[in-house]
């Protein structure tokens, strides 16, 4: 498979979004390319918003590509507004970010 496959022409080839497409954005963030892994992401998170770990993925490319403290701690924010429920493990390191992002925020960045 072509690694520069989209999520959308991999949605309108299959018809849907079929387990293992969200991974195509995986190698982007490797390969320094946080914007296209943002938007992969973003995509295959609209398509299936009750996968908090797709949400989660979207915040760290997000974090990472944006690299404004604020624009990562409303993401972050979200996660754990939107999945309340979230594992734990998950949870603490969200809020573990917040706290970073906060700080950073408050005492300026780097």
């Amino acid at each position: 498979m072509d690694i520069d496959w989209d999520i959308q022409r991999c949605i309108a080839a299959t018809g849907g979004l079929r387990p293992g497409i969200c991974g195509l954005g995986a190698h982007r963030p490797l390969k320094g390319k946080y914007q296209t892994g943002h938007e992969q992401y973003t995509k295959a998170w609209e398509e299936n918003p009750k996968n908090h770990l797709l949400y989660l993925q979207v915040c760290q490319l997000a974090d990472e590509y944006y690299r404004d403290p604020e624009v990562g701690l409303r993401y972050y924010e979200n996660l754990l507004a939107l999945y309340p429920d979230i594992p734990a493990f998950l949870g603490e390191r969200a809020k573990i970010r917040i706290a970073e992002l906060r700080e950073e925020i408050h005492y300026g960045r780097p």
